[in-house]
Order: structure tokens, then C-alpha cells, then sequence
């Protein structure tokens, strides 16, 4: 996800809603927000080309699915110009700046940790 805030990118989300854009879980980690990694590293390995691999310490997503509260940030990430929508035939279009996305989600998780909980918003 750090890669997406190097490059400055683009997210495109076409037909899902802000449930489906695990960038913001990033944002989470970043912040430090309790229970929603594992306490613990596990080691994943990355394959290159020529087959040699490259070790990958990762901690796991855990506990409740939060995604399933994104929702609540939709129209403050417009407001505050980090998305706009459109539309592309019948689907509904959400292009997320990442930069502006991740400030814009860490100053509301800084305010809130419990953003992303069945009763807050």
C-alpha cells in the first residue's frame, strides 16, 4: 500500500464502494489503530523472475471486518477532494487520490480509532 502513496497514485474503484478499497486498511496499520493486526509477523516470500525469493515479514489483518464500515468516510473523502465520482455505463466510478485519501483518513482515525465501528461515525 506504501508503494500507491510513493507514486502518488490513482485508485480506481468501478462498480464497489469504499467497502472494497483495502488502501484504506493501510491507513489503519499506519495509524496504529489497535486490533487489526496480528501482534505477530509471518514470514511471506516474494518470487522474482529468475525464481529467487525474497523474504517478506507481514503481519496479518484481524478481528472484526472493518471494511464493511468504509462507507462512512464516502462523502467526507469528496468534500474534502480526495475522490470524485463518476459514472462508466451503469457503474457507479470512485477515483481516489492516495495521498489525499491517506491524509484525509489518518487525521479522521487520530480524532476517532473507533471510526470504523458498527456506531460511530
Amino acid at each position: 500500500m506504501g508503494k500507491l502513496l510513493d507514486r502518488k497514485a490513482t485508485i480506481l474503484l468501478v462498480g464497489v464502494d469504499l467497502k472494497r478499497n483495502t488502501f484504506i486498511h493501510g491507513v489503519e496499520e499506519w495509524v496504529d489503530i489497535p486490533g487489526r493486526m496480528t501482534d505477530e509477523h509471518e514470514m511471506l516470500y516474494t518470487v522474482l523472475p529468475d525464481g529467487s525469493q525474497i523474504s517478506v515479514p507481514s503481519r496479518r489483518h484481524c478481528g472484526l471486518p472493518w471494511s464493511e464500515h468504509f462507507w462512512k468516510v464516502d462523502e467526507v473523502l469528496v468534500r474534502e477532494g480526495a475522490m470524485r465520482k463518476g459514472k462508466l455505463g451503469d457503474a457507479v466510478v470512485r477515483v481516489c487520490d492516495a495521498t489525499k485519501t491517506a491524509e484525509v483518513i489518518t487525521e479522521m482515525l487520530k480524532d476517532n480509532p473507533d471510526l470504523f465501528t458498527d456506531n460511530l461515525l
